[in-house]
């Protein structure tokens, strides 16, 4: 049994590591509100370049309107994951569906180049065997920057108007409450409009911009509000798993700290018992059998 100094010791200890995990646990569930918010508002931005696009595609030549599509050579497969632990599988789950996905293109495949956002990713993907051809790290203590959707968008574009770049399928965690996310494979490029909006009919916008390239920019900044929305919803995730694995070991520090505090009085009142024990019987208070006590 632990003596009333060590177990002390390990309470003092316990009682320095919890108000870190609690305030980790709060910080996360802020980054999330955040994550979710800000994803909001980039469907907002969305749905407003949605109705550009309605009012720009009838003025388009008719073969701008698609490309033509050689025979599927170059597909880029990006998984993104987070550049630190404490979020349970969050990673390995990646991981491990970026291994199935590069396997279901089967015989006769496109070359298939996989890329890696977050460092705890690229660790997981190693384990499995996987070695991205190049990775971007995250920030430890912020949410994404748009300014990596954005180059992201821009340089799959225009890779893809070059016929050098044919799809990019993204995996990532989705977020789908507290708690809770869906692993999910999406392909964003070619561009996955939904549909479109009614365009104007009583009074149309007066458009003067050329509408090839009204058109084609506002295509890139959907793909980078796309890019940028999932990158925000793996962010709402992975805060929201730490969450659960921080609060619960909050929960757990306090729970032991009370066992300890518990496990200390009853050390000390059995200290104290015994010490007048050990005070009545050297005043002769107390008969201890086979001792015998000088007579007054």
């Amino acid at each position: 049994m632990e003596s009333p100094e060590q177990v002390k010791s390990r309470l003092e200890n316990i009682r320095a590591v919890e108000p870190t995990l609690s305030g980790l646990a709060t910080l996360s569930s802020g980054t999330r509100l955040r994550a979710q918010s800000q994803a909001q508002r980039v469907a907002a931005y969305q749905r407003g370049l949605l109705q550009v696009v309605a009012q720009v595609l009838p003025l388009m030549p008719r073969e701008q309107g698609a490309r033509s599509e050689p025979a599927m050579a170059q597909v880029e497969l990006l998984a993104i994951g987070s550049e630190r632990g404490l979020c349970g599988g969050f990673n390995t789950v990646i991981a491990d569906e970026a291994t199935r996905a590069l396997g279901s293109y089967g015989d006769g495949a496109p070359s298939v180049a996989m890329v890696a956002i977050g460092g705890r990713l690229v660790r997981a993907l190693r384990r499995n065997g996987i070695a991205p051809l190049w990775s971007i790290s995250l920030s430890s203590t912020a949410l994404p920057s748009y300014s990596v959707a954005a180059e992201l968008a821009e340089r799959w574009l225009r890779a893809y108007d070059l016929y050098e770049l044919d799809a990019v399928d993204v995996v990532y965690n989705r977020y789908r409450g507290l708690g809770r996310y869906v692993t999910t494979t999406l392909r964003i490029l070619p561009p996955q409009l939904p549909s479109l909006p009614p365009a104007y009919a009583d009074w149309p916008p007066v458009i003067e911009t050329d509408a090839q390239q009204l058109f084609a920019r506002s295509i890139e900044l959907w793909l980078a509000a796309a890019v940028y929305d999932v990158l925000l919803q793996s962010a709402a995730a992975e805060h929201a798993a730490r969450y659960e694995v921080l609060d619960a070991a909050s929960a757990k520090a306090r729970e032991v700290i009370s066992e300890l505090e518990l496990q200390l009085q009853v050390a000390r009142q059995e200290a104290i018992t015994t010490e007048l024990q050990d005070l009545a019987i050297g005043a002769g208070l107390v008969n201890v059998p086979g001792v015998r006590y000088p007579r007054s």
